[in-house]
């Protein structure tokens, strides 16, 4: 029985010996892969100023340098805020990604700031501070909010974009931030982590549409459920409003009375609602208005869905001091 046991136990070595080998082998070729992707990119972008770096919040990945591309302090492209509030102060957070930190557009033009200045020119002492930062999806903005309650704000905006159900690194929406700075204890369980996911993602998959921001809500639909519920289940017990503004895409082709993703944006407010989250669409700020007139400057032939220029900053902006208005209208 001993002899057995022992030669079942020397026969287990070279198998042994081979996955360590392997695992080791693997493990290395997979850092090698890594550096030559980020070397890649850093040939890529070697014109263009650092705005990112890595970040010590795993949740994060990355965030925004300080003191770089109009960034204040705390790596947000915005002014800088007092913790403190002042006296009589409405003070409101927008949390968000690269729409609300205004990509493309002057700092003094994006929505935050058209916000700001509508309300103050309306009667109310608001202040609006903008916690956004390039390429982050609905968990990577969790975290901020414990940088949103530190400021005591009155009103927190959750700006969502069609692309933040995306994971940061197996769905690359954020132009290849999150592969650069994704940093694994372990490259081979990573790469396993990683097969299985999309592996288990695609045959989800099966029946979602092609469309790319489609297929995100059909994918990330549960995700995002329950996503809304740690929102509003947060704002709840901080005792601080939360409001979910749904962001517009800018379409390739078409205009807004047939917006091709209005059937999102519907299912979006009633997954809100469901988790009693209150919610802004912000898809009625652009109606009537010519796509083309809203867009960034073109850059090749690629049409950037995403990020509007100055005027649908504009638009969003004007739009969103009417609503909170109207909302404080109702209020008995």
């Amino acid at each position: 029985m001993r002899a057995r046991v022992r030669h079942a136990l020397l026969a287990l070595i070279p198998v042994t010996l081979v996955a360590v080998v392997g695992a080791i082998g693997g493990e290395l070729w997979l850092r090698a892969q890594h550096r030559e992707l980020r070397a890649t990119l850093d040939a890529r972008f070697k014109d263009r100023e650092r705005c990112t770096r890595a970040s010590a919040d795993p949740r994060l990945v990355y965030e925004g340098v300080p003191g770089k591309c109009d960034q204040n302090s705390n790596g947000f492209r915005d002014g800088e805020h007092a913790l403190a509030k002042p006296p009589g102060t409405f003070r409101i957070v927008v949390i968000g990604d690269s729409v609300a930190a205004g990509q493309g557009v002057r700092p003094d033009e994006t929505f935050a700031r058209v916000l700001e200045r509508v309300l103050r020119v309306r009667g109310k002492d608001a202040e609006v501070i903008v916690l956004a930062v390039t390429g982050y999806s609905t968990v990577q903005q969790f975290p901020l909010l414990d940088r949103a309650y530190a400021y005591g704000p009155d009103l927190v905006l959750w700006a969502y974009t069609l692309n933040d159900p995306a994971d940061p690194v197996l769905d690359n929406a954020n132009g290849e931030l999150g592969a650069y700075f994704h940093a694994p204890g372990s490259y081979v369980l990573d790469w396993l982590h990683t097969r299985f996911a999309r592996a288990t993602l695609n045959l989800k998959g099966r029946d979602c549409p092609q469309e790319w921001h489609a297929r995100m809500h059909c994918l990330h639909r549960e995700d995002i459920a329950r996503n809304f519920a740690t929102i509003a289940a947060s704002g709840k017990a901080r005792g601080t409003p939360i409001a979910l503004v749904v962001l517009p895409l800018l379409p390739e082709r078409g205009g807004y009375d047939a917006y091709a993703w209005r059937a999102i944006h519907d299912d979006l407010r009633a997954l809100a609602a469901a988790q009693g989250l209150a919610v802004i669409d912000a898809l009625p700020a652009f109606a009537g208005a010519d796509v083309a007139d809203l867009r960034l400057p073109g850059d090749g032939a690629w049409v950037d869905p995403w990020h509007p220029n100055a005027r649908g900053h504009a638009l969003l902006g004007s739009y969103l001091a009417r609503q909170l208005g109207d909302r404080e209208a109702r209020q008995p």
